[in-house]
């Protein structure tokens, strides 16, 4: 990548919020940036916080249990367990394991701080938060808080981190 400017030089924090309405099902609540998709604007996430509720967490009681919690770049996509699929910007997948108890300290952390740069450079705009649960019985909550600074980038970096976000579009 080219010249990019740094714009922003404090952290900032933005929370999102996903309600499960039942099991199996794959929901997405956009997070708005104020921020246009031509903008130029992208976010270098620096951490992740994941907090499902206890109520869900309690959910996972078999095997065949799980919940995902996501930050995507399209609310177009069939799952969000593809790791390799480009528009899953970051993950987190906790998987019932039986009849055995497992014991989660809230919240969960996604930390990219140690990546070079700083953290994970995604678009600031689409974004949304995802998720999906399998076997729930009922409606599950998950809420992130996003650690990130603003980065402003010519227009030749933007265009190839959108590139890399959406392959579909490279021709």
């Amino acid at each position: 990548m080219g010249k990019s400017a740094i714009t922003d030089k404090y952290s900032n924090v933005a929370f999102a919020t996903v309600t499960l309405s039942a099991a199996n099902t794959l929901t997405f609540n956009q997070i708005l940036m104020g921020t246009g998709v031509f903008a130029g604007v992208a976010l270098l996430i620096n951490r992740i916080l994941w907090s499902p509720t206890v109520t869900s967490l309690r959910e996972i009681v078999a095997a065949t249990d799980d919940l995902t919690m996501a930050l995507v770049s399209s609310n177009r996509l069939a799952t969000i367990f593809d790791a390799t699929d480009p528009a899953v910007l970051a993950q987190k997948r906790l998987v019932g394991i039986g009849v055995a108890v497992e014991r989660y300290e809230l919240p969960l952390i996604s930390d990219f701080s140690t990546l070079p740069g700083g953290g994970k450079l995604i678009p600031a705009s689409p974004l949304w938060m995802a998720g999906h649960t399998s076997g729930a019985a009922a409606a599950s909550i998950i809420r992130c808080q996003l650690d990130f600074t603003f980065i402003q980038l010519d227009a030749a970096d933007y265009l190839e981190l959108m590139q890399s976000t959406y392959p579909a579009n490279v021709s």
